[in-house]
This record gives structure tokens, C-alpha cells and sequence, in this order.
């Protein structure tokens, strides 16, 4: 209810493309770059061939300003013909108030390159709404755990390392509204395709 007015479905999806694009941008140019957006009433999928986090980094994912990439905002302009550094931090509120803007339930999974396992974290708008009191202070109980990378994962993944964001119950309207999302995500990031 804290975020402003214009905050809407296409920026809180553009706040996660902004955390997959910064996250690919990491990678060497023989790593490839690659970022996969599904959107459907079920769910919304954002994809990325990033170098992935570990327990602490994706532990961090879930917390507010707690982004390792503050430094790249300062280089956003210039590089060489035909791509830009990357402006990140764009829309500013990070990966997890996007996913909580964009449904009820995310899923974040990872893997680093030299990783065996993925990384999960689970957040749920229901536990950051009604909170648990301990003490002074409100916590938001999250629960996380480790599993197997699928064949699909490392399929989409050459270089060994993803992050892939999973929102449950999404609030979009209508999956007919898609052609236009697709304009409007072009607008943003045409100079990054």
C-alpha cells in the first residue's frame, strides 16, 4: 500500500527483468546472455543465465536495498556501439516488493556455476502481510531449501549457473493484454535485445 500511484504490473516486472538483465551483464561475453519472461494467469517466469547466487546471495534477494550493484548505476552510460551499460535500478524497488506487486506467492531458485545444487527461497504475501510479532520487532517468515538443477534448467543454462523468479497467482488481468505487454517491455529494453 507504501508504493506510489505508478507503480504498476509492467514496472514491477521491469523492476525483475532490471535484476536478470544486471545479472547477465555480469557475465563474460562468451557466457551468453540470456533472460526468458513467461507470462500466463498462472504464473509469471522470469529467467536468466546470470552467475546465480548463493545461500547468502539469494538470502539477500529477499531483503530491500540490499543490492551488490549499486556501483554499475555510476557507469550506466557509454560503452561500445551498438550496447549501452545498462541503467539499473530503474524502476527501484527491487526483487522482492515487484514479485510481492505481482502476485501471492514467489519462488526464487539459483545455481553458481561451481554449484551442485539450486538454491530456493519462498516468499509469501500472505506471511509479509499478517507478519509474526517477535518481540519489538514484526518478522516475515520465509522458508528456503536445496534440490537438484532439472534437465531444463541446465538445458537453458550452458554455462552452468541461473536464477530463475516464479510468481504464483499473478494479479494480471488478462493474458489478452499480453501483445501489449510485449510492446511495452520492448520500449524499455530494445537496446539490450
Amino acid at each position: 500500500m507504501e508504493l506510489p500511484e505508478e507503480y504498476t504490473f509492467e514496472t514491477a516486472l521491469a523492476d525483475l527483468i532490471d535484476n536478470s538483465l544486471q545479472a547477465v551483464w555480469a557475465n563474460d561475453e562468451s557466457d551468453g546472455r540470456l533472460i526468458s519472461v513467461e507470462v500466463s494467469n498462472e504464473k509469471i517466469s522470469i529467467f536468466d543465465t546470470g552467475p546465480g547466487m548463493d545461500s547468502t546471495s539469494i538470502e539477500k534477494w529477499g531483503k530491500m536495498g540490499a543490492s551488490p550493484h549499486r556501483a554499475y548505476k555510476a557507469q550506466a552510460i557509454g560503452g561500445k556501439p551498438p550496447y549501452l551499460k545498462p541503467a539499473f535500478g530503474m524502476f527501484g524497488y527491487g526483487g522482492f516488493i515487484a514479485s510481492m506487486h505481482l502476485g501471492r506467492c514467489t519462488e526464487v531458485l539459483s545455481k553458481t556455476k561451481h554449484g551442485k545444487k539450486v538454491y530456493m527461497l519462498r516468499l509469501e504475501r500472505d506471511a509479509l502481510v499478517s507478519g509474526s510479532v517477535s518481540g519489538s520487532k514484526a518478522t516475515w517468515r520465509t522458508y528456503g531449501r536445496l534440490r537438484d538443477p532439472t534437465n531444463d534448467e541446465l538445458e537453458l543454462s550452458p554455462g552452468g549457473s541461473f536464477t530463475k523468479v516464479e510468481i504464483f497467482e499473478p494479479k494480471i488481468r488478462s493474458t489478452n493484454n499480453i501483445r501489449w505487454l510485449q510492446f511495452k517491455l520492448k520500449d524499455i529494453y530494445f537496446s539490450y535485445i
